[in-house]
């Protein structure tokens, strides 16, 4: 490496932190807003915009490098939410991944449209920045609101990320004017106040009505008099894609059975006959799938290779609420099975709250199975003609690659996978507070930005219960498809017997910039590529070893064989680790 670049790269990692007092962290114990404000239709809020941190492309963010003058005093915090000096960091601008403005979405996006008397809930998405934030909504509907602005005090020295955290919420009125009703929710992060301003704001408009819903009722749903109304739902998928009625609207899926209790049995749940898959990539074919509010959907896949896909460009996808269970375990006919497949190009993806679990991985298993999957189709991150504004958060997935094949390597477990999220060629991607329990990853990893990427982060994933293998928590890095940048991995917990956070580390992976692991708990290791010009950095984790090939280590806890003496089960630090290191090092936030 030339002086030049070990120059820049010195300057780049150059962490501001802000003293601040922490009377407000002590203050959060008595309470902090965990019920969101509720605001009124002439509820704008007084504070400017802000434009958001640069786009999709190479200008779309750049390391914090500033530095701050230490004539100037030094503001209390604004809100008992903020932190004290040290206990927050973050290297690359906010910016908002979901929902995005107007002008950039379809018509049809699942953000943009209300059902009368259904309660409407959006998650909002915010990548990098300084973590945790608060979210305030500015401007809504009467009754709108934000379920939990801030994390929650856990009653004694931590904060805990509660249900509904930058979630808005409005209980729409039977009789709601159809609008549009403007949204704005805007996003603080830990700088906010000690320095001037430092927030994004996200906004959008939404329509109230009926004839962007479609309904399907796997129980109570009749077919031949379907007309995929909320008192007429069709009852198969098969007949609600063919009926011509269902193109690009928001499909609502209804109660379903539940899942045998032996699962042995594969049994229960919806099992679509004729089998189909949730498909939406067509403009005949719905392009979101909700579990409607208060019911549980239970998607039983078993006589099935996959549970949804898309073999078309499609924009603007939303899953929300919906488990699935068992693909491809009856005929295990094929070679590797992803239970969600993007095959093309996609822009504006989320996925909420989806639940995965005994997906049988295929009857060799080695080539990327598991359950959310980004194909790589092509394009550049160069100029964002891939995957852009990918958002996924609070998914699980549960005893995956349990079930061996015939012809399966490693003891009929795989080579490769399962991935709970996969993606390729990504510009502005966002995985946060996924868990992954019960399950065996072998390589590559349960969370993982594979490929080329530019500004993508994991943050808070769990995958700490009963899992076993390696790479729990990756950003590969490559430059198969544009010069990956600018990949955060922060604040996940990896646990069973060795659980890795990884930067890289397949073969001598090409040169990349600028992935940085920061604020882990690791059973295991965290590593990187060996090639010399890929740029790694870790902070501030607590792990087994850090790695040589990390090029930029600082602030590292490694406990070596001391496992059990650092953290308990739950990978939460414990004696005398927990006194020296709580909100400083590791995942947890206090």
């Amino acid at each position: 490496m030339t002086d030049s670049k070990h120059n820049k790269r010195s300057m780049m990692s150059r962490r501001r932190f802000i003293v601040v007092t922490a009377s407000g962290l002590l203050a959060t114990a008595c309470g902090s807003g965990g019920s969101g404000r509720r605001v009124d239709a002439a509820d704008t809020g007084d504070a400017a915009d802000t434009a958001d941190a640069g786009g999709p492309g190479d200008g779309g963010g750049s390391f914090d490098t500033g530095s701050i003058d230490a004539n100037v005093p030094t503001p209390e915090p604004n809100s008992p939410w903020q932190l004290a000096e040290g206990h927050y960091e973050g290297y690359f601008p906010q910016h908002v991944i979901y929902p995005r403005p107007d002008s950039e979405t379809e018509a049809y996006a699942r953000h943009r449209h209300a059902y009368p008397g259904v309660l409407y809930e959006i998650p909002i998405g915010v990548q990098f920045g300084k973590w945790p934030y608060r979210y305030e909504l500015l401007e809504g509907p009467a009754g709108a609101r934000v379920v939990h602005e801030t994390l929650e005090w856990n009653g004694d020295d931590a904060f805990i990320v509660p249900e509904g955290y930058g979630v808005v919420a409005w209980d729409v009125p039977h009789h709601a004017p159809a609008g549009p009703h403007t949204f704005r929710v805007r996003v603080y992060d830990q700088d906010h106040g000690r320095a001037g301003d430092s927030f994004v704001d996200v906004t959008w408009t939404t329509a109230v009505g009926t004839s962007n819903f479609i309904f399907l009722d796997p129980i109570h749903g009749d077919d031949a008099s379907a007309d995929g109304s909320i008192n007429a739902p069709f009852r198969e998928i098969a007949a609600l894609q063919d009926s011509g009625l269902a193109g690009n609207k928001i499909c609502y899926i209804r109660q379903t059975e539940p899942f045998d209790p032996d699962d042995s049995l594969f049994a229960g749940g919806y099992a679509p006959s004729p089998p189909r898959q949730f498909s939406f990539g067509l403009d005949s074919e719905p392009k979101a799938y909700v579990a409607f509010p208060g019911e549980v959907v239970h998607i039983n896949t078993a006589n099935q290779r996959a549970f949804a896909q898309s073999s078309t460009i499609n924009h603007d996808v939303f899953f929300d609420r919906i488990v699935t269970a068992y693909t491809n375990q009856n005929a295990r006919d094929r070679d590797n099975v992803r239970v969600i497949m993007h095959w093309s190009k996609s822009h504006r993806s989320t996925f909420w709250r989806m639940g995965c679990m005994r997906a049988y991985g295929g009857n060799r298993k080695d080539d990327n199975h598991g359950f959310i999957w980004y194909w790589n189709d092509g394009g550049s991150v160069d100029d964002a003609t891939g995957h852009t504004y990918l958002y996924s958060a609070d998914c699980w997935m549960d005893r995956m690659n349990v079930d061996p094949g015939p012809d399966a390597p490693f003891e009929g477990v795989g080579a490769n996978g399962p991935h709970l999220w996969e993606t390729y060629t990504t510009n502005r991607t966002l995985a946060e507070r996924h868990r992954i329990t019960n399950s065996h990853i072998i390589n590559n990893g349960f969370v993982i930005v594979k490929g080329s990427a530019r500004d993508a982060e994991i943050r808070a994933c769990v995958s700490v219960e009963g899992n076993r293998g390696n790479y729990h928590i990756r950003g590969l890095g490559a430059d198969s498809n544009g010069e990956t940048r600018r990949v955060a991995l922060c604040y996940n917990r990896t646990g069973g017997e060795e659980g890795r956070v990884a930067m890289g580390q397949a073969g001598t992976n090409p040169a990349y910039e600028d992935i940085i692991a920061y604020r882990n708990s690791c059973a295991g290791s965290i590593g990187a590529s060996q090639n010399p010009e890929a740029f790694s950095h870790a902070y501030n984790n607590i792990t087994r070893t850090i790695a040589e090939n990390v090029k930029e280590q600082e602030g590292n806890i490694e406990f070596g064989d001391n496992l059990q003496a650092t953290f308990d089960d739950a990978m939460r630090l414990v004696g005398e680790a927990r006194a020296a290191h709580l909100g400083l090092k590791g995942a947890e936030v206090a």
